[in-house]
């Protein structure tokens, strides 16, 4: 569990998750990402096991370095922690580590912290 404490704990202070941050002219895409991370997150701690694959998809979606990346990551840390899938968790910590934004990059390194 101490993973899944780090990888909370580095979501930036001042975030506003995607669902209460959007605006009028937010594309109707993002709104369906992050309602589909909204439900994931609700049903991580039941059913972690399933997860992997539709939050895998949902990555590939989002950009890289973006705060939605950020968020899937944080998802698929939280619930290879769960059931202890040590596979996810290196390759969740290996694409922390090469971070590519410089403004959320202490997040993520955070995030990897042991």
């Amino acid at each position: 569990m101490r993973l899944s404490w780090l990888l909370m704990a580095a979501w930036p202070a001042a975030y506003t998750p995607l669902a209460e941050a959007q605006t009028p002219s937010a594309s109707a895409p993002q709104e369906a990402l992050a309602s589909q991370l909204d439900r994931i997150e609700r049903s991580l701690s039941a059913r972690p096991r399933t997860l992997e694959a539709p939050l895998l998809a949902l990555q590939a979606l989002t950009a890289a370095g973006s705060d939605e990346r950020l968020r899937v990551l944080m998802l698929r840390g939280h619930a290879a922690a769960i059931v202890h899938d040590r596979s996810i968790v290196e390759a969740v910590l290996a694409q922390l580590v090469a971070w590519p934004n410089a403004a959320s990059h202490n997040s993520a390194l955070l995030a990897q912290a042991p």
